[in-house]
């Protein structure tokens, strides 16, 4: 056989398992929007076993994907291993860090969910989940005793808290701490209210 042939073959064949993996990814995003979650997960699975080893776009937002449809599934564990393997990649989305800080605070892991609702808020400020972000950031900041972090957000959260008692008790603990009677003492009152 002639060099020119073994190429062509070798070309022919990439394209070929380009081709079927690309379809693979294809068939798990139609079963993820029609609601099929577990065949979506079984197409992503086997799309990202085709690529191990490879990096692209795809295969990050593919590990999202199956991150989200092992979420549908309530399988928390395989979620998180998706959506931190799109992480490492680069992947950088709302959505993705979003899902990430629900399964860490799901775990009760609080430094991973600072982590995540942090890069979430410094990433994306203008993100469709912002207020929800910041409204469990304060509320991490306060468990966390991050005092003064908690009373710098606090303005961008204070009209979607409106009277919330968690979070205006929160507040409380923050003036507390930090030695802000007055403000505290105003607090209180309308607490009481």
């Amino acid at each position: 056989m002639k060099f020119g042939q073994i190429i062509l073959i070798a070309i022919v064949s990439i394209f070929i398992s380009s081709c079927a993996t690309t379809k693979l990814a294809q068939q798990g995003h139609t079963a993820y929007n029609n609601g099929q979650y577990s065949e979506a997960l079984t197409a992503y699975e086997q799309f990202i076993k085709s690529q191990a080893g490879k990096k692209s776009a795809a295969l990050d937002t593919v590990f999202f994907k199956a991150g989200m449809a092992c979420m549908e599934l309530n399988k928390t564990e395989l979620a998180r291993k998706y959506f931190e393997a799109a992480e490492d990649n680069q992947l950088e989305i709302p959505e993705l860090y979003a899902s990430l800080a629900k399964i860490y605070k799901g775990i009760d892991n609080l430094s991973m969910e600072l982590d995540a609702l942090e890069h979430y808020n410094a990433t994306f400020p203008n993100g469709k989940q912002i207020n929800e972000i910041n409204g469990r950031l304060f509320d991490a900041y306060v468990e966390s005793e991050q005092w003064v972090k908690a009373q710098e957000l606090w303005p961008s959260i204070e009209e979607t808290a409106g009277n919330d008692l968690k979070k205006l008790s929160g507040l409380f603990a923050v003036y507390e701490e930090l030695n802000k009677v007055e403000e505290g003492d105003k607090l209180a009152i309308k607490i009481l209210k």
